[in-house]
């Protein structure tokens, strides 16, 4: 009988260590890594002389899911950039932590990239005007949107005004009823002189 038992031990045993059954799991960033580095981080430097690229990284990342080191593994041919996209990641990126097998944090380690690109300023927007009409229904769906008038910057995006608009929360009466109501909305751009 004891026999038996040490046979299944073992064979519990192997299960449980197979590859299979336990699994680790590595480090996951909290949040978008996305918003880690932004165009307001942009080094002065680089700026002034136009410079732009892509850093490849490697973050060391400790059991509490926070990066201790960060390592450029494809440099973006400027130091400045290199330096300030490792410096910020360190500072701002968080993870739940990698796993081991049995579920217990560990340290891990993550790999991606930052692209920095000169931002490039918008076009002034030329004066226009907007006129639509939606009608809204008493349950707050839109039965109905017509654009009336786009004129200047506004006439590109005459096509796409009806598509963004979605259900609202019922309009009601001085008794508190829903009812069925046209809303007009006008949006004008205007210059002005200046003294």
């Amino acid at each position: 009988m004891r026999g038996i038992a040490v046979v299944a031990l073992a064979g519990l045993l192997a299960v449980l260590s197979s590859p299979v059954a336990a699994r680790s799991t590595p480090a996951v960033p909290k949040g978008n890594p996305g918003l880690w580095v932004e165009t307001d981080d942009y080094p002065p430097s680089a700026l002034r002389e136009e410079g732009q690229g892509v850093v490849r990284f490697k973050l060391a990342i400790n059991a509490a899911g926070v990066p201790v080191n960060c390592t450029v593994t494809q440099s973006s041919g400027r130091s400045d950039l290199d330096d300030t996209a490792c410096r910020l990641i360190v500072e701002r990126a968080r993870f739940s932590p990698a796993k081991d097998a049995r579920g217990r944090p560990v340290a891990g380690s993550y790999e991606n990239s930052v692209r920095w690109a000169i931002p490039r300023e918008s076009p002034v927007p030329q004066p226009g005007e907007l006129v639509a009409n939606v009608i809204i229904e008493k349950d707050g769906t839109i039965s109905s949107c017509t654009v009336e008038k786009a004129t200047g910057s506004y006439e590109r995006m005459k096509e796409r005004v009806c598509e963004r608009t979605g259900s609202y929360e019922p309009i009601l009466d001085d008794k508190g009823n829903p009812v069925r109501k046209r809303v007009r909305t006008t949006t004008k751009l205007e210059y002005e002189d200046v003294p």
